[in-house]
């Protein structure tokens, strides 16, 4: 049914008040929606610049962190024998799975006495995602390689002193690391899956064992 000229006349003012009411509503509301896209406008562009590392990170999320701040310009290999120690330090210590203690020890990782965002959406970051997961997946039992120290350039660094303290011997460079081993741990035959990762790194690391699915 078509309303006549007189029911639309007196539609109008209800109509007119409707809108009125409605634009008040939206002025009231207009600060909070301002505060909240301003809010999300922020939490968009922060993931998007990058994640500041903590202690308070997740276990994983720290591991990726020190990935990425000691290897993020090496290649897989060099990636993997950074995690490894990680993982081979907890258990050592008697901590398995906890990775943030262990990256965060006073004087161990030189990244960690700064405040470091590490660029998530770049591929650096997503290596060292990947290269996590795979050293959770296939070293969670690993006792070594447990120190190293960066070499890189075109002259040899010098071995610092805790280098030349025994039982530590040293072991290969693998990327821009030389790394050292730690014989009274115990030593496990290494998989046959550490054939994929190169001589050096295969030669190296005798002290891991194959568990699929062993993440902790």
């Amino acid at each position: 049914m078509v309303p006549n000229s007189s029911q639309q006349l007196l539609c109008w003012p209800h109509f007119r008040l409707q809108l009125a009411k409605m634009a008040i509503t939206a002025r009231n509301c207009l600060p909070i929606l301002t505060i909240l896209f301003i809010a999300f406008a922020y939490a968009s562009s922060s993931y998007a610049a990058g994640h500041t590392c903590s202690s308070r990170d997740s276990n994983i999320q720290c591991m990726v962190c020190n990935c990425f701040f000691e290897a993020a310009g090496e290649n897989s290999s060099g990636k993997m024998a950074v995690n490894v120690v990680v993982i081979a330090r907890a258990n050592n210590a008697d901590k398995p799975g906890a990775y943030c203690k262990i990256v965060y020890a006073p004087w161990q990782f030189s990244w960690t006495r700064n405040k470091s965002t590490v660029e998530m959406n770049t591929p650096a970051y997503r290596d060292c995602q990947a290269s996590v997961n795979t050293a959770l997946t296939y070293f969670s039992k690993s006792t070594n390689p447990t120190h190293y120290y960066a070499n890189k350039g075109k002259e040899a660094i010098p071995a610092p002193k805790w280098a030349k303290v025994p039982p530590l011997t040293k072991g290969p460079q693998v990327g821009n690391h030389i790394f050292y081993n730690d014989p009274t741990q115990t030593i496990i035959k290494s998989p046959a899956w550490l054939n994929n990762m190169g001589t050096t790194l295969r030669s190296w690391f005798p002290s891991v064992v194959a568990t699929p699915g062993a993440r902790r």
